[in-house]
């Protein structure tokens, strides 16, 4: 039997002569044999030893005659049921060390329920609440197994606030991390990529609230620990999207002419909308400033609108009387004078053209 069991001895009844006498030595008991009557006594005894012992039972009869007979009981040591468990951080693994006896079975007991469970083969807790102790069975599985229980406490872990992912133009900065990124003062916080660290000071002079400035020259993906004294640790991520400059692109604007009407487009042809500098004039070329509106990552650009003028002319032409009436551009002189003719300019512009006529009189011969 195991160590610390009891067991029964002896056949039922050791002996079937009623009112003969018998003895166990080793103390297990002694009596006579009272196989009818109203308190029977068959021989039998409980035992436990704290070791393999072998009993003696001897029997005698009314005439003094004795026989003896012996068994073994065979004590087995309880199997070793240690282990050890160490309070852990929540969510990191937390299996069972320091088993004297592999092959046994975990439990929880109580079993909390809510979710929390253990695996029976390592001892590791899964759904374990911040802040709560529990205890934890094993119990061999040998032929005398022994069990054994610990305590084990789940600590709650920082849960870190790495902010909401952003977009920069690229050559810019942003902050990045909530603020605070964690509400314990005295945690310690790393930013990797090598952004930044140090300890939260939420209420002292030197305020940190483990927000960081970055500016990186592509998309990357920032990760955020924060520790506390009791060795925890949680994580958070946080993406910067950053994004190339962008040339705003324009159709062609053709040139005008002097006081023709002009606008010039609020949005360019690869959709960045913004303004334009100086105010459109439509009376001389003039080269106009696009500015994106603000985050579009886009840079300026510059246009040229080419605003032909109106060109004029004067021209001045002395006739006799007699060449009356007089053709030019169009235009018909009966007498002097000056007229102005609407003429269209290599550009396709208004050209005016001005004709000073001076008319003699025609000079009789004598």
């Amino acid at each position: 039997l195991c160590l610390g069991q009891s067991t029964t001895i002896g056949a039922d009844p050791v002996w079937n002569i009623e009112g003969d006498d018998y003895s166990w030595d080793n103390s297990a008991g002694s009596g006579t044999i009272d196989l009818s009557g109203g308190g029977q006594d068959n021989g039998t005894v409980i035992v436990s030893p704290s070791s393999s012992t072998t009993y003696t039972l001897t029997v005698t009869n009314s005439s003094g005659c004795t026989g003896q007979d012996q068994v073994l009981v065979d004590v087995i040591s309880v199997e070793d049921a240690t282990f050890s468990l160490t309070d852990f951080c929540e969510g990191s693994a937390n299996s069972a060390t320091g088993i004297a006896t592999s092959g046994g079975t975990f439990s929880l007991n109580p079993n909390p329920g809510g979710g929390v469970s253990i695996n029976s083969s390592t001892g590791e807790i899964s759904g374990g609440v911040p802040g709560t102790t529990y205890t934890v069975e094993y119990t061999t599985n040998g032929s005398c197994p022994g069990t054994s229980t610990q305590t084990v406490s789940v600590i709650a872990s920082p849960i870190p606030d790495a902010g909401p992912d952003v977009t920069m133009c690229v050559g810019s900065s942003v902050t990045i991390g909530a603020d605070p990124v964690w509400n314990i003062e005295g945690d310690d916080y790393s930013w990797d990529n090598g952004a930044g660290s140090g300890t939260l000071d939420l209420s002292g002079g030197g305020q940190d609230h483990g927000t960081v400035n970055v500016s990186p020259a592509s998309t990357t993906t920032y990760t955020l620990t924060v520790s506390n004294s009791t060795g925890c640790s949680g994580t958070d991520q946080v993406e910067v999207i950053v994004i190339n400059s962008i040339t705003p692109t324009f159709d062609p604007i053709a040139d005008i002419c002097n006081g023709d009407a002009l606008s010039l487009p609020s949005t360019s042809t690869n959709g960045i909308t913004g303004n334009w500098s100086p105010g459109i004039d439509n009376t001389q070329t003039t080269t106009y400033t696009f500015t994106p509106d603000p985050g579009q990552c886009a840079t300026t650009i510059d246009i040229t609108v080419i605003v032909h003028p109106i060109e004029t002319s004067t021209t001045d032409i002395t006739i006799c009387d007699d060449l009356l009436p007089y053709s030019w551009n169009g235009l018909t002189f009966n007498s002097a004078g000056s007229q102005t003719a609407t003429l269209s300019s290599t550009a396709g512009c208004d050209s005016l053209a001005t004709l000073n006529l001076t008319v003699n009189p025609e000079v009789s011969s004598t």
